[in-house]
């Protein structure tokens, strides 16, 4: 999707929040390091255990730890080169198709629900 032009306004109201965002971020900063601290160990914790785990406060909320895991080998996957399979006569190229050595499958991306990153100066 190509990015729109935004007006005036908009532009405004980006550099206000941003601004804002900033002066918050840093205004708290003890906080949020503290908070980023506590959620290593956390993690530390879970992945020490073995297990993620909750915390729940009737009154405050609730806190969901996942442990760290390490990547896992699911196998070797064989890979076609598109661009050769193409130029295959059409004859040979639906051979592979009809003796299901070549699967068609549709590959979607993942949605993208963006993300905020703050960086102090």
């Amino acid at each position: 999707m190509p990015a729109i032009e935004l007006d005036a306004k908009t532009l405004k109201e980006r550099s206000e929040l941003c601004l804002e965002l900033l002066k918050l971020r840093k205004k708290h900063v003890k906080d949020f390091d503290r908070i980023d601290a506590i959620k290593e160990r956390l993690k530390a914790i879970a992945t020490t255990m073995e297990v993620g785990f909750k915390e729940v406060d009737q009154k405050l909320g609730k806190v969901s730890v996942s442990p760290e895991k390490a990547e896992t080998f699911g196998g070797d996957f064989p890979e076609i080169d598109v661009r050769k399979l193409q130029a295959l006569p059409d004859k040979d190229r639906q051979k592979l198709y009809d003796d299901g050595l070549i699967v068609i499958r549709s590959k979607w991306s993942k949605p993208y629900y963006g993300q905020v990153t703050v960086t102090l100066f």
